[in-house]
């Protein structure tokens, strides 16, 4: 079944999603490695940078819209934490969330921004044309348990 883990490498890759009756379930990576979620929602997933068309470089929780470390996973924020823009009804502020999004596997990532209204997300890129490339996709954002 695998072993629990609170970060997988940003190369390991999910290959099958298990999920119970109640909307929780588990990741399973290639690794081996098992993460936790207690819900799972499609979105529509849009893609932000900074800098561009008067976006500012701070989140609503005061962090730095880039590559940075935040929190209990440290390790893998350290070298991906992208933060995204959600409705913070549907994702509180803080989340540790994994996202999938039609063609691209986004991966761990931390609710730090709001701005989106209902199911949606809007993910950093680290440019205006990841950005274009991205253009808005249908996606599933896992809501991690600790």
């Amino acid at each position: 079944r695998g072993t629990a883990v609170s970060y997988v490498e940003p190369d390991d890759k999910l290959v099958n999603v298990t999920t119970q009756s109640d909307g929780s379930g588990y990741l399973t990576f290639a690794s081996g490695g098992t993460m936790k979620f207690s819900k799972a929602v499609t979105v529509t997933a849009t893609a932000y940078t900074a800098g561009y068309d008067g976006v500012g470089t701070r989140t609503a929780t005061g962090t730095t819209v880039h590559k940075g470390v935040a929190g209990a996973r440290d390790y893998l924020l350290r070298y991906c934490g992208k933060y995204p823009a959600v409705d913070k009804r549907v994702f509180p502020l803080g989340s540790d969330l994994y996202v999938v999004a039609k063609g691209m596997e986004y991966g761990l990532t931390r609710a730090e921004d709001t701005g989106m209204k209902g199911p949606k997300i809007d993910l950093y890129m680290e440019s205006y044309q990841e950005c274009i490339q991205f253009g808005r996709r249908t996606g599933t954002v896992y809501l991690l348990e600790d």
